[in-house]
């Protein structure tokens, strides 16, 4: 749950600035930054500000990932000890296997 806020929380960082200021910039000079986005916000252009501020987190997550890839690979090695290839036996298999398991397909397998 506090992965949500902190999420959240970053992506609105790069957003609404941007958002306001576009309002602003538009807006009459007396009015406040409410009213401004009321009247003047553009949507298009707050959409790909919310666009790029999403994808500006998953650059960020996928530095940490390449920064802490020893990390990553010890623990997928964990995994597969723990698990095996159960994962990856099924991917291979792809549909046939589920569709075996409802019983609602029979395929013969070359094996």
């Amino acid at each position: 749950m506090l992965a949500a806020v902190y999420v959240c929380g970053f992506v609105a960082t790069l957003w609404l600035p941007f958002v306001c200021a576009d309002a602003r910039s538009r807006a009459p000079p007396s009015a406040s930054v409410v009213e401004a986005l009321a009247r003047e916000a553009n949507p298009k252009l707050a959409l790909l500000l919310l666009f790029n501020a999403v994808n500006a987190l998953i650059c960020v997550w996928e530095i940490a990932l390449w920064t802490h890839r020893a990390n990553v690979q010890k623990l997928h090695r964990g995994y597969l000890k723990k698990f095996g290839n159960r994962v990856r036996d099924g991917e291979a298999n792809g549909r046939a296997d589920a569709e075996d398991a409802r019983g609602t397909a029979t395929f013969e397998r070359d094996e």
